[in-house]
């Protein structure tokens, strides 16, 4: 079955439209900022794991970062919609240090 748009995401909408549900394992094996994040928020239960970034971070920016973390394929950088959005990229990717995705959507631009 090939990979797409809704092989991973979130079967059930949220009551919050931002909010974006992911597995810590997948986002953790992916970036060294996430994954010293997780450790530091890690408890004993099963809770997730909800990180806030409010109105710092670009929704749609962050949803095309998900899709790499779970695709790891830098195509999600096709369906960019403005400069604006791809800046964004540019600028979570280097937080992130997704080195790959940063070079590409660099590359991009």
């Amino acid at each position: 079955m090939p990979l797409t748009d809704t092989y991973w995401r979130e079967k059930t909408k949220t009551a919050c439209p931002h909010k974006i549900a992911a597995h810590c394992a997948i986002i953790a094996s992916k970036s060294s900022y996430f994954h010293k994040l997780f450790i530091e928020k890690a408890t004993n239960t099963k809770e997730p794991i909800v990180i806030d970034f409010g109105e710092a971070v670009m929704y749609e920016a962050f949803r095309k970062i998900a899709d790499y973390f779970y695709l790891d394929d830098i195509s999600v950088l096709e369906s960019i919609s403005d400069s604006q959005e791809m800046l964004e990229i540019i600028k979570l990717s280097k937080l992130f240090k997704l080195n790959d995705l940063f070079r590409a959507a660099e590359c991009h631009f």
